[in-house]
């Protein structure tokens, strides 16, 4: 049987912290978002339509082909 690369533990922390880098990368990105381009993150329409104003049919067809 083949011997494994990494014990549980070092994979467990592999995953751990390269999910705290990618975490730690997006809440740099969101804070030079607000500081020097001025988008406010603090609403929910900027990440659900990149913060564009979308019409109630388009919102509408994106409910109902969601389902």
């Amino acid at each position: 049987m083949a011997e494994a690369l990494l014990n549980q533990a070092h994979g467990y922390g592999i995953i751990i912290g390269l999910s705290i880098l990618f975490c730690l990368i997006i809440l740099a990105a969101v804070r030079v978002q607000k500081r020097y381009l001025s988008e406010d993150s603090e609403q929910s329409e900027m990440f659900m339509v990149a913060n564009r104003s979308v019409g109630t049919g388009l919102t509408a067809s994106a409910v109902f082909s969601s389902w």
